[in-house]
């Protein structure tokens, strides 16, 4: 499967009465951090660019007592973010147990020759419900703001309100930008930096080689930024070498190859989420251990 193949960890290069020497990649990490970066960038991207801070609803009466309006909206890096028009707007609803915050808008752009029953196209103020403008509302003085504002807009297409205008606006003040640019932004750049870090200075290829005639096991470290590093260990510091499984579902099982080193130090060679491949490599290094213990 493609999946074994980039996560297998193990490549043997030499197996031999007196010797065994084989290369171990941190695969499964190296997938785990690029999975991670993936998501925490498009989520920096999503907050800076595509999520709105401000939207905002300006309507104005026309001929025949229609109302058209203009959805505005923006995000940090997109003051142009959302630029649409909204024709012959007939009614506002809000859902108190729906889109939190978000106030549906429904419309007949097209003209009465076209008219079907209901409505002819729906827009959402502000367009989505998980834009990072929607935050705004936990603010418990903000908790009816969607509703009143649902009621405000109702109330000037049904002509009750004396007025040819209206505006009504969501925005985030500048102490929500402060908390919302410390946990979108500020944290997601921590962790990216972070894990760039793990990678640059973790061991990308280790290689060990078990000499039988000499009874040691050489470790050789290649670092990407760090200097390599290369320790040698007897046999006789060798306690055990163990298969440690983890049952996390019925279809896979996955755990780690582990050199546990007098007195009790653990020493993960090997890590896998096929039991076989696993099972394989361990039971060719215990054997190849236990022959010159």
């Amino acid at each position: 499967m493609i999946i074994d193949r980039l996560t297998a960890m193990i490549k043997f290069i030499e197996i031999s009465e007196t010797k065994l020497k084989f290369f171990s990649y941190p695969n499964l990490k190296l997938i785990t951090y690029f999975l991670c970066l993936v998501v925490l960038i498009s989520w920096l991207i999503w907050s800076l660019y595509f999520s709105s801070i401000s939207s905002s609803l300006t309507c104005q009466k026309t001929f025949f007592n229609h109302v058209n309006c203009l959805l505005q909206e923006s995000s940090l890096l997109n003051p142009h973010l959302t630029n649409t028009n909204i024709k012959n707007l007939k009614k506002a609803n809000y859902y108190h147990f729906g889109k939190s915050g978000v106030i549906t808008l429904k419309a007949n752009p097209h003209s009465l020759s076209f008219n079907i029953i209901g409505f002819q196209k729906e827009y959402h103020y502000p367009s989505s419900s998980f834009d990072l403008v929607l935050w705004s509302n936990f603010n418990p003085k903000n908790w009816f703001r969607p509703l009143n504002q649902s009621n405000l807009i109702n109330q000037f297409i049904r002509g009750k309100l004396k007025q040819k205008s209206l505006v009504v606006e969501q925005s985030l003040n500048w102490i929500q930008l402060l908390i919302l640019g410390f946990l979108t932004i500020f944290m997601p750049l921590l962790l990216i930096f972070s894990i760039i870090k793990w990678v640059l200075t973790m061991s990308v290829k280790t290689i060990y080689e078990f000499d039988g005639i000499h009874k040691t096991l050489s470790v050789f470290q290649n670092k990407i930024l760090e200097p390599n590093v290369s320790k040698e260990y007897g046999f006789d510091k060798i306690n055990q070498i163990r298969l440690d499984i983890n049952h996390s579902s019925k279809k896979i099982i996955n755990g780690y190859i582990i050199l546990q080193f007098k007195p009790n130090y653990d020493y993960p060679i090997d890590e896998f989420i096929d039991f076989e491949y696993g099972q394989q490599n361990f039971q060719v290094i215990q054997e190849f251990i236990t022959r010159y213990r």
